[in-house]
């Protein structure tokens, strides 16, 4: 077909190696198109461009690096470490600029995350595009099945009342991989929505792929073409369910699950580090294709990939039979290479086992992991503190780590964050009456009033109105005088949110 196929890729210094590949599997799949790839980077210096523009070595394609430091200034509100995905990057942002720092003989472009593989060509639908369409989207399958705890701020915000009211209408799209019509764009004043988006909003929980569902997906839907779900298919979701609540059929979905085209290595484990998820192969694949393959492997790196792969494997029964042993054994191997995504896991199947002994060595990866910002680990170490697996039982660490992980964002924490603190309050409650009752057998006139006060209010043990009124009289009688007017409107008492009567 005539014409330049135009992709836009994001990223910085930590991800030159990433955008490589991504770019190695676009072109490998695109071999009869002219490929023009525009980068826009932070924080890289002459070298890392010398080293992206080694992919011409693979296939003649046109490169073009734009960097983007003096352009960060429009999203100083939008702040990825702050959000939901604090695993993000502010590069992530850069893909808003698109309508305004694309050449104006750009007229329509991919954008492509750098944690993608493209296992297709993707020319038919470039060329498919309609004038009057200003994007091709993914809806995301996982957002949509659990829109209500993934997507609640868009039931708060009226940018998002279409959704709310149709969301498989108005459906969450993905903005990892998209095509949009930048002329129409540009034409509609895309840039400037975007930041009347965010002017509007102190935090956005999902940065850039809130705001151009805001400006694009609920704006203009009826200019808006949602993809098949193979054209950006997650690897971390779980491919052995069913779906019921996205735009699309289940048959559909899971067609899309066992013959992805694009696939999309999101979420804080990537393949590079280990495997894990389906499709890694599919990563490591291109990786030994691309200019930088020497920097991927060496050392032992594909190889823990499988390991971690057939961890998951053996617990979830992936075409083998469940064998949690040899699950344990396999991320143990991961973990002990310094994988540290691996060791909540590796906890999950050592409590499945019982196996103690494996929680005990557990615990120092498991805390190391979670001081450098691993919320899942400081959720398995609050449980372990809390119920004393592995470890000495201790409420307040139970606490501490709670804490931590909610702080992290693990918000699915919360109902056991608040058990643990609430079990703190208990244990200082079992601690008060023990005190009263110590202090109301040595004669001690205060502690039986404290004593007959933990009978009634139900501080430490249960309530009881005879024993507090006994204890309440006992320590007038000893010289606590001053407890008489409590015993005198013992009747109906209103503490802590409860009635007691007479």
């Amino acid at each position: 077909m005539p014409g330049t196929i135009h992709f836009l890729l994001t990223g910085d210094k930590k991800y030159t190696n990433q955008i490589i590949v991504t770019m190695t599997s676009i072109i490998k799949n695109m071999i009869d198109s002219k490929l023009f790839f525009h980068i826009f980077v932070g924080g890289m210096n002459h070298q890392d461009c010398i080293k992206l523009k080694s992919i011409k070595k693979i296939s003649e394609c046109s490169v073009e690096i734009y960097h983007m430091e003096e352009h960060e200034h429009y999203f100083d509100r939008v702040r990825p470490e702050e959000s939901l995905n604090s695993h993000v990057s502010k590069a992530g942002n850069y893909r808003l600029l698109m309508t305004e720092i694309l050449p104006n003989t750009v007229s329509k472009c991919f954008y492509v995350d750098c944690d993608i593989i493209v296992d297709t060509d993707l020319s038919k639908i470039y060329y498919a595009m309609k004038e009057e369409e200003i994007a091709a989207v993914v809806s995301e399958i996982g957002a949509m099945e659990y829109r209500e705890d993934m997507l609640i701020h868009w039931y708060e915000w009226e940018e998002f009342s279409k959704f709310v009211a149709e969301p498989t209408k108005y459906p969450h799209f993905n903005d990892g991989f998209f095509l949009l019509n930048v002329d129409l764009a540009r034409r509609k004043g895309m840039f400037s929505s975007i930041l009347e988006f965010i002017s509007k909003h102190d935090f956005i929980p999902y940065t850039d792929q809130d705001i151009l569902n805001a400006v694009i997906g609920q704006d203009r839907p009826g200019e808006l073409r949602i993809l098949p779900p193979h054209y950006d298919v997650f690897w971390n979701t779980d491919h052995y369910r069913e779906y019921t609540r996205s735009c699309y059929p289940p048959e559909l979905i899971r067609d899309s699950f066992e013959n992805p085209k694009v696939i999309h290595f999101c979420g804080s484990w990537k393949p590079w580090d280990c495997g894990g998820w389906p499709h890694y192969d599919l990563w490591w694949k291109y990786a030994e294709m691309s200019p930088v393959a020497d920097e991927f492997f060496g050392g032992d790196k594909r190889r823990i990939s499988d390991v971690s792969h057939d961890a998951m494997r053996y617990r979830y029964g992936w075409d083998v039979d469940i064998d949690l042993q040899k699950s344990f054994d396999c991320f143990m191997e991961v973990v002990r290479n310094g994988i540290g995504h691996a060791v909540p896991y590796a906890i999950d199947v050592a409590k499945e086992l019982g196996n103690i002994e494996g929680l005990r060595e557990l615990i120092p990866y498991a805390e190391s992991e979670a001081e450098k910002g691993n919320g899942d680990c400081a959720v398995r170490l609050g449980q372990a503190y809390r119920d004393g697996y592995g470890v000495e039982r201790d409420i307040d660490r139970a606490v501490y780590w709670m804490k931590k992980a909610y702080d992290l964002k693990i918000f699915w924490c919360k109902p056991e964050f608040f058990d643990v603190m609430k079990w703190r309050c208990d244990d200082l409650q079992r601690a008060m009456f023990e005190v009263a009752s110590s202090g109301a057998k040595d004669g001690n006139a205060m502690s039986m009033v404290h004593l007959g006060r933990c009978y009634r209010d139900g501080i430490g043990t249960d309530v009881d109105a005879t024993k507090a009124r006994e204890w309440i009289s006992r320590g007038m009688d000893a010289g606590a005088d001053w407890a008489k007017p409590e015993l005198d409107s013992f009747d109906v008492k209103i503490k802590r949110g409860r009635f007691w009567k007479k």
